[in-house]
């Protein structure tokens, strides 16, 4: 008799194991961690839609969406970081750590919509971004922002080197060039632009009388010429999501709150 209650507690127990690993493997492990959220982001995963907060663990194979005024900052375990922007919509497709011959935290995010920016340690990971009409963008090291919009897709590299390709042909992007409202079927390579450097740019201020209205860049003879190239171009400010959407350049990783946020992450 109690043989036979043995087994049905085993068994009992095996049975809620078996339940329990499916909704594991669909929420996926801890990833990364909150370290800033402005306005409102949440994470979908398992039939679950949970609304973030500062220091919640995100998990891989999780669907990123943020509201309208949304800004978004997570830390991965590897010390790279993830911005996202009002009304993106991002799945953290996979990571897998480092094992055996691997050395590299290798990433795969798919970008729906919306627009982010990303900075990685040379070294540690291996990138890669896709989105739904056929883009892939691969990056080890470096700043990248990334937007799609109904028109096409912006891409931009501040540091590092990416490599990009759609269903027609590929191209890699150096330092200060960056791609400008590009479709699955275009020509990458008579895409490629450099971005411009506002901080090269003096623009007068007729309101008060200051500025200096000499350019100091030789390419550009007049700042109207500049705010006009911005304009065609589709950004503001060239090529930089973060900018356009008000936050600084990069985290600083070396304050308090992001090295007590990465060791959150399991």
């Amino acid at each position: 008799m109690k043989c036979w209650n043995r087994l049905k507690l085993f068994l009992g127990a095996l049975f809620v194991i078996l339940l329990y690993i499916p909704s594991l493997e669909a929420r996926g492990r801890s990833v990364a961690v909150v370290e800033m959220l402005d306005g409102e982001f949440f994470s979908l995963n398992s039939k679950k839609r949970t609304s973030l907060k500062k220091l919640d663990r995100v998990h891989s194979n999780s669907l990123l969406e943020g509201g309208p005024i949304g800004r978004l900052l997570l830390r991965f375990r590897d010390g790279s970081w993830l911005r996202l922007f009002g009304n993106s919509r991002l799945i953290l497709k996979r990571e897998d750590s480092p094992e055996g011959s691997n050395p590299y935290f290798l990433r795969e995010w798919r970008l729906l919509s919306g627009s982010l920016v990303t900075g990685m340690a040379g070294g540690q990971q291996q990138l890669t971004l896709k989105t739904p009409n056929s883009f892939e963008v691969k990056i080890d090291e470096g700043l990248l922002g990334v937007t799609r919009r109904p028109d096409g897709i912006f891409i931009s590299l501040s540091s590092g080197e990416a490599r990009v390709r759609n269903g027609l042909s590929s191209v890699t992007l150096n330092p200060g060039e960056w791609l400008n409202k590009v479709g699955s079927r275009d020509l990458l390579n008579l895409k490629v632009l450099p971005m411009l450097n506002l901080l090269d740019v003096e623009v007068t201020r007729e309101e008060n009388g200051k500025g200096n209205p000499n350019v100091v860049r030789p390419d550009v003879k007049n700042p109207t010429e500049t705010t006009e190239l911005q304009k065609k171009s589709g950004f503001e400010i060239a090529g930089s999501a973060e900018q356009q959407h008000g936050f600084s350049c990069c985290p600083d990783s070396d304050t308090e709150s992001q090295r007590s946020s990465h060791n959150q992450v399991v």
